[in-house]
């Protein structure tokens, strides 16, 4: 949108949304509580069980959060992160199988009661990680350097070596 105002000025009734703060909200939502979100809906779907939905909510939502983890640079690691995208739903809905099965409960959650809520994470994640790329892609957070000429050159250089976007 050419002539139209940004940053802080777009923000209007938002003063303290910055755009990396934008970023990680997003991510938060995205990447993390929707694919939980979807697989806790879906095994309540098939079991009428709000413990057990619950439970795969919780579990799932717990594993994409501890893979997701800001230390590590998934960005640059692209099978990486893909790994972590595959495996997060996964490890959650076996940690609630696990968990299900230790609490002894009338009803303990089966493979066959989790293959459908793992499927729909997993399309969860995928709309998430497409819409991640498309707002850091319409959304990039500039870079400001202090020093000299020539180090400022050098760390272009370097950047652009790398393939990093954005």
């Amino acid at each position: 949108m050419a002539g139209g105002p940004s940053g802080r000025a777009a923000a209007g009734a938002h003063p303290n949304l910055t755009g990396p703060r934008a970023q990680r909200i997003e991510s938060l939502a995205a990447l993390r509580l929707g694919p939980a979100l979807a697989g806790g809906a879906i095994t309540y779907a098939h079991t009428r069980s709000e413990w057990q939905a619950v439970l795969v909510f919780a579990c799932m939502a717990l594993a994409l959060t501890l893979l997701l983890r800001p230390r590590y640079p998934l960005h640059l690691m692209r099978v990486g992160s893909f790994a972590v995208y595959v495996s997060g739903p996964l490890l959650g809905a076996l940690g609630a199988m696990a968990i299900s099965e230790l609490t002894r409960s009338i009803s303990p959650l089966t493979i066959d009661d989790l293959i459908a809520p793992v499927l729909g994470a997993w399309v969860m994640v995928a709309i998430g990680v497409w819409l991640v790329h498309r707002f850091l892609r319409e959304h990039r957070v500039r870079v400001a350097v202090l020093g000299t000429a020539e180090f400022m050159w050098g760390l272009f250089a370097e950047i652009e070596a790398s393939g990093v976007t954005g």
